[in-house]
């Protein structure tokens, strides 16, 4: 299980260090596409997403479309999207389709093969 932490960087790290040791947050600041990764005694692989200041619509898609897309062939398995306070729905929206968008290949369209490993295809 993979569990994903979007932060902005005014964000908490007592309400943080719940989920993340204090130790790991050191130099984690919440910039924009920012990431730290946490393995838990539960074996469930935390990662830590900055998504900068701006609480806005454009800024918080394009933050999940690049980690998306970015780690299409390094995610496995189920990743479940925690938040550490309340969002708006407009920016779950962003969110959803952030990662809708980091679907889309390119490649796909030029040659109608997928790439083998792609997490969007599991």
């Amino acid at each position: 299980m993979n569990i994903l932490l979007p932060l902005f960087d005014d964000f908490n790290k007592d309400n943080i260090s719940k989920i993340i040791p204090l130790a790991y947050l050191e130099g984690f600041s919440g910039k924009p596409k920012e990431t730290i990764v946490y393995v838990s005694h539960q074996n469930e692989k935390v990662i830590a997403l900055g998504l900068g200041g701006k609480k806005d619509f454009k800024s918080v898609k394009s933050v999940f479309r690049s980690f998306f897309y970015n780690n299409r062939f390094k995610l496995s398995g189920d990743v479940k999207i925690q938040f550490s306070e309340k969002i708006s729905a407009d920016l779950s929206s962003a969110i959803a389709e952030g990662i809708i968008l980091a679907k889309y290949e390119l490649g796909l369209l030029k040659t109608g093969e997928p790439e083998p490993g792609n997490w969007f295809l599991t």
